[in-house]
Parts: structure tokens; C-alpha cells; sequence
């Protein structure tokens, strides 16, 4: 089983800081933008804690802002972007989603190659998704999330191409009790090699590893694999890509003073998925689907079935549309922890008018449904949102 030391993450951390300073360094006097997203509204949700029943049915106020720095030569781009939001909730402050968050990304391209890396943390007090999703708990958790990854890619002819990525990412909760959110630390590496068959197609090949530590739970989990993806551009507008492999997943479980006796396992399953897109004038659709897909960041600690679409709409030069849905099935490799397994619904629905130049209403609405399997129970909520946004990126929003 893999492992990861602090000298060895440390080391991480500075290629990737080099990486970082190599291409600051380089995009000094380069064309250089800052862009501004800002905004305020109101917002109703039906049911905040996601319980089953009634709920916690709650109405705010937020404020939102995210500046994004990019500057960019022919060799070389560096991207740094600052986001928070703040919520208002007159009498259940304690349910209130807060964040802060900084991120810094950099690109530098060479003769034959390529270097990649990121770096972001953030800050927040959470019921999102993830958290909701876990089906535990009701209650909103200050976490720190921090996130590193790099890539290289070297091109070997001009059909063949070399790639390896590395990425890591930890999560630890201010105020964490025992069987409630494990804390973690995820790392891990895929190589691969891709081959352009023609002008329209290519064929990739990855290895993968991946390492998951539970500090909390006592779980470590250690998933290695192999993927094959087929990529083809039918049209100008149509593109579509597939992927088939293998994975196998090893459980180590140190159960907690008192419990029962330590588990050992071993979990072996296909991994698939499947996207087609459409990118037209006026508008954009994506169809996607996934099966025991492997987990690619800590947050995904078990296996999970997937399908959805996402649909933009432009009706004119001053109105969009973007609808979002999403289905997965939540199915834990361990049989002693099938309490979490789950299905769930989300979907999301937006509309952008253009007021004043920048000056944008947003209308935004949300639903989530949840059903744990275990227990049969039963819980959805409806979130509605209003605001007035000032935006300069739309792509971040």
C-alpha cells in the first residue's frame, strides 16, 4: 500500500510552488486582466438540514464576490482568483453558508512539452451537497479544504503524447465528533499515452493510484486501475468521448477502542463513463454518464453510479437559460458501512437577464432529493434565489 510521508508531500508542495513562480515569472509585462463578479439578493430554502418530514424552513439575505487576476503570454499563463460569500439568517445564524477561498493556477508551454499546477484553499461553514448527501448528520461544519495538483505532458511525435498528473487534497472539521464527517488526506497519480488516429479521433491509455486516509474513522483506503478512453469529434458541433477500465479497491480499517475487531477487504468493479456534447451558436448541451467511476478527490469515498445533462440557452444578446440535472446512486464497497448507501436527485435551474452593460437578475432554483437506503427515509428540499449581480466573468458564475 502506498504512503505518503511530510517529506515527501513537502517536496510536492515546492515543484508545484516552482512550477507556480516559473510562470509568474514569465507573464511579467504579458497582457494581464482583472475581472469582477459581485452580488446581493434574497433566497428561500424548504428544508436547510435536509430532514426527513417538515424541515428547517429558513429565508436570508447574501452577499457574493469573486475577483479573478489572469495574465497570459504566448508560453505561459497565471491565473489567481479570490471568492467569498456571506449569508443572513435573522434567527438560525448556526445554519448560515459562509466562504472564503483563494486559488492560484499557472501554465507554461515548451518546445515539446508542457507544465501544469494548482494550488486552493478555502475556508467555510458548509451544508453543501457533499455534506447533505453523507445522510449523517444535520448540522453545518466548519471545514478547511485544501487542494494541490500538477500535470506534464510531453509530446513525443505529433500523434503521441506523454502525460502524468499528481494531485492531493485534505479536509479537516473544526468542530468533528466521532461516526459523524471523516477528516482526510487524499493523493494521489495517473500516467497515460494518447494517440491522435486521425484529425478526429484519439485513444488514451492511464494508470491511476489513488490513497485515501480517514483520520477520524480509521479507514484507509488505496484503489489502483486503468482506463481507456476513445474521443471523437463528429462534427464541428458534436463531440463525444468514452471511457472503459478496471479498478481494485483495498480496505484497511482500524475499528475504535471497544468496537469490534479490525477489517481488512478488498473490492474489485469496472469503471466506465460516457459524454456527448453539442456546442452550438446559441446554445450548449452536454449528456454524461459514469459507473463505479474511481474516487478523483477525498469527498468521494465510495462507489457511485451517475448520469445527467446540462443545458445553456441563449434567447438573445440579453438572456440565457442553464438547466442542470443530476442522478447517482451512493453503494459502499463495505458491506458494514451500507448505512450510507443512498440515491439522490439534484437539479438546478437559471435564468440571466442583462440589465445595464454588466449589470445582471438572476433567478435561480434549485431541488434536491435524497433517499438512504437503509432506513427508507425520505428527504427533499427547494431552494430559491434572487439577485443582482455585476458580472465581468460569466464562466465563473
Amino acid at each position: 500500500m502506498s504512503n505518503c510521508n511530510a517529506k515527501n508531500q513537502s517536496r510536492f508542495g515546492c515543484l508545484l510552488a516552482a512550477a507556480l513562480m516559473v510562470a509568474a515569472g514569465d507573464v511579467v509585462a504579458a497582457r494581464e486582466e482583472v475581472l469582477l463578479n459581485a452580488s446581493a439578493g434574497a433566497f428561500y430554502d424548504s428544508n436547510r438540514t435536509l430532514v426527513e418530514g417538515d424541515g428547517n424552513e429558513v429565508n436570508g439575505t447574501h452577499q457574493r464576490a469573486r475577483v479573478r487576476y489572469q495574465a497570459a503570454t504566448e508560453s505561459s499563463s497565471i491565473e489567481g482568483a479570490f471568492n467569498a460569500l456571506e449569508q443572513q439568517l435573522p434567527g438560525y445564524e448556526y445554519l448560515e453558508n459562509d466562504r472564503l477561498g483563494i486559488s492560484l493556477a499557472g501554465n507554461g508551454k515548451f518546445e515539446r512539452s508542457n507544465l501544469n499546477s494548482s494550488l486552493s484553499v478555502q475556508r467555510d461553514t458548509t451544508l453543501s451537497t457533499e455534506v447533505q448527501a453523507a445522510g449523517v448528520i444535520n448540522e453545518n461544519k466548519d471545514r478547511l479544504l485544501s487542494t494541490l495538483a500538477g500535470g506534464y505532458g510531453y509530446l513525443v511525435t505529433e500523434r503521441d503524447q506523454l502525460n502524468i498528473g499528481v494531485s492531493a487534497e485534505k479536509v479537516d472539521y473544526d468542530d468533528i465528533r466521532s461516526a459523524q464527517l471523516a477528516e482526510y488526506l487524499f493523493y494521489g497519480v495517473d500516467a497515460g499515452y494518447s494517440r491522435s488516429l486521425n484529425e478526429t479521433t484519439r485513444l488514451q491509455f492511464s494508470l491511476y493510484e489513488s490513497v485515501l486516509d480517514n483520520d477520524e474513522s480509521g479507514l484507509i483506503s488505496d484503489t489502483v486501475g486503468f482506463i481507456v478512453n476513445l474521443e471523437q469529434q463528429i462534427s464541428p458541433v458534436w463531440h463525444w468521448k468514452a471511457g472503459l477500465g478496471r479498478r481494485e479497491s483495498r480496505y484497511e480499517w482500524e475499528m475504535l477502542p471497544g468496537s469490534a475487531d479490525d477489517f481488512e477487504g478488498t473490492d474489485r468493479s469496472r469503471v466506465s463513463d460516457f459524454e456527448l456534447t453539442y456546442d452550438g451558436e446559441t446554445a450548449r448541451v452536454k449528456l454524461f454518464g459514469a459507473y463505479d467511476l474511481v474516487p478523483s478527490s477525498g469527498g468521494n469515498l465510495v462507489a457511485r453510479r451517475s448520469a445527467g445533462a446540462t443545458m445553456l440557452q441563449s434567447w438573445s444578446a440579453v438572456q440565457n437559460t442553464l438547466l442542470s440535472m443530476r442522478y447517482w446512486e451512493q453503494r459502499s464497497d463495505l458491506a458494514i458501512k451500507s448505512g450510507e448507501d443512498l440515491d439522490s436527485l439534484q437539479l438546478t435551474l437559471e435564468h440571466n437577464w442583462r440589465l445595464l452593460r454588466k449589470m445582471n437578475l438572476v433567478f435561480r432554483y434549485s431541488r434536491f432529493d435524497r433517499l438512504l437506503l437503509a432506513t427508507d427515509a425520505r428527504a427533499d428540499s427547494d431552494f430559491v434565489e434572487i439577485e443582482i449581480a455585476w458580472i465581468e466573468d460569466p464562466l465563473s458564475m
